[in-house]
């Protein structure tokens, strides 16, 4: 069994992360991820404001993954892609296709970050079991943080978790 076989999607839907692995990706809400950043995320620390922070995060993980190849992974990390999967799937704004696109990914990021976490620099590994580094996966995410925004467009107020450092 391959790395991309435990995504498999278990639904009758024809969606899976090969299909999205491969798949050119061009934002649809370019503005509104411009916006958030812009806006709502903060220098340092946590944003206050929901898209502000799912944005902040999934910046968090492309960067980590981009630019340390996932070499510091810790537990703020994996609960970044929990918590941006499960914010936006507890969403009504989003298809069931949709939403099986965020958890196919997210799952996808946090499983690559474990990987590289788990071997601690001291074994030899496919760079793409250990950090996914084109943007395609990280925009469609970023899309959906910006129909969030589209939809609404108000401030959705965050609580800051003072159990993450990140």
């Amino acid at each position: 069994m391959g790395l991309l076989d435990i995504f498999k999607n278990k639904k009758e839907t024809p969606i899976n992360l090969r299909d999205l692995i491969i798949a050119d990706y061009e934002l649809q809400y370019p503005e509104e991820c411009r916006f958030i950043r812009e806006t709502y995320v903060p220098e340092s620390g946590q944003s206050e404001v929901l898209q502000g922070e799912l944005m902040r995060q999934l910046d968090a993980l492309r960067i980590e993954a981009k630019a340390y190849g996932n070499i510091h992974w810790d537990t703020d990390f994996s609960w970044f892609c929990e918590f941006i999967k499960r914010t936006l799937c507890n969403m009504s704004i989003y298809s069931e296709e949709e939403m099986t696109k965020i958890t196919l990914i997210m799952d996808y990021m946090k499983y690559c970050g474990e990987y590289a976490g788990n071997l601690g620099g001291g074994e030899d590994a496919s760079a793409n079991s250990i950090a996914y580094t084109k943007d395609n996966l990280y925009d469609m995410i970023a899309d959906a943080i910006g129909k969030l925004q589209n939809v609404h467009p108000d401030p959705i107020p965050c609580d800051i978790n003072y159990g993450i450092r990140r």
